[in-house]
């Protein structure tokens, strides 16, 4: 009897903790689709430097925008139509055929983006988003674990947070949470106790997915 009083206190504190000791922030604006396509240009731009520093990166024509589900299929025909196989052969260890893969991959990938829209409802998250985020995650989400007897450990920075990432976050308090929820009731009650903010729900049910 002890014990079910304890654990229905400590699910009141969580609860408490999300509904109200810590002030509501306003919800903060969606992607837009110029802040994915600012996004990805980062990350497709440094795709490139790290295979060929020493060259400026082209500019590629755009033949088509799809679907996600699509995109490796169409990719794939891509490579095939360069003369490349679908899949970097690992056998084949030489420098040049390996960037001349690589080489491939980055201008199909170019050619063939997927659809800004898609990106957006798949769960990419603007800067306020993540912001916010960051901020909910640290002053509701991780005392709200706490109260239900997780532990939640290397939370970073928010420099840090902000810095790596880029439309998604790098980290979330259910990446290092110990002990680990058992199994799917038992990952539903956590998520029942302490919800992420609506926009971000997708992340914490990913996470049990992956694991």
């Amino acid at each position: 009897m002890t014990s079910h009083r304890l654990a229905a206190t400590a699910a009141l504190a969580a609860t408490m903790v999300l509904a109200g000791c810590v002030a509501d922030p306003a919800q903060p604006q969606a992607a837009t689709e110029i802040e994915v396509r600012s996004s990805i240009a980062l990350q497709n731009a440094s795709w490139w430097s790290s295979m060929f520093p020493d060259e400026p990166m082209p500019r590629v024509q755009v033949i088509d925008t799809v679907d996600a589900e699509a995109q490796s299929r169409i990719v794939d025909g891509c490579l095939a139509a360069s003369g490349l196989p679908v899949q970097r052969d690992p056998s084949a260890n030489s420098q040049p055929d390996y960037l001349a893969f690589e080489r491939a991959l980055w201008f199909c990938y170019q050619q063939y983006p997927v659809h800004t829209e898609e990106i957006i409802a798949q769960g990419f998250l603007s800067r306020d988003q993540l912001s916010y985020l960051y901020d909910y995650y640290v002053q509701r989400l991780v005392p709200c674990l706490v109260m239900l007897g997780f532990r939640v450990e290397a939370i970073p920075d928010r420099g840090s947070f902000m810095g790596f990432s880029l439309g998604y976050p790098t980290w979330t308090p259910f990446d290092r949470l110990e002990p680990q929820p058992r199994d799917q009731r038992a990952w539903d009650s956590v998520i029942s106790q302490c919800p992420p903010p609506p926009f971000a729900r997708f992340i914490a049910q990913q996470w049990y997915t992956r694991h």
